[in-house]
């Protein structure tokens, strides 16, 4: 048995976020918005911000 939080599928999270930067780039969405329409595994303000700085993104 396993204990604590499950690891998420990394392929879903980057394409969860790669559709959060376009909604916000091209639709002028916030990055709250942007992840409430992605939906529950958008993730979180934090989680978007943090992926795009280790991606190296401004």
């Amino acid at each position: 048995m396993k204990f604590g939080r499950y690891t998420p599928d990394a392929e879903k999270v980057a394409l969860n976020l790669r559709t959060m930067k376009y909604l916000i780039d091209s639709k002028g969405l916030g990055v709250v918005d942007a992840s409430l329409t992605v939906g529950g595994g958008g993730g979180s303000k934090g989680t978007y911000y943090r992926h795009r700085s280790a991606a190296g993104a401004s």
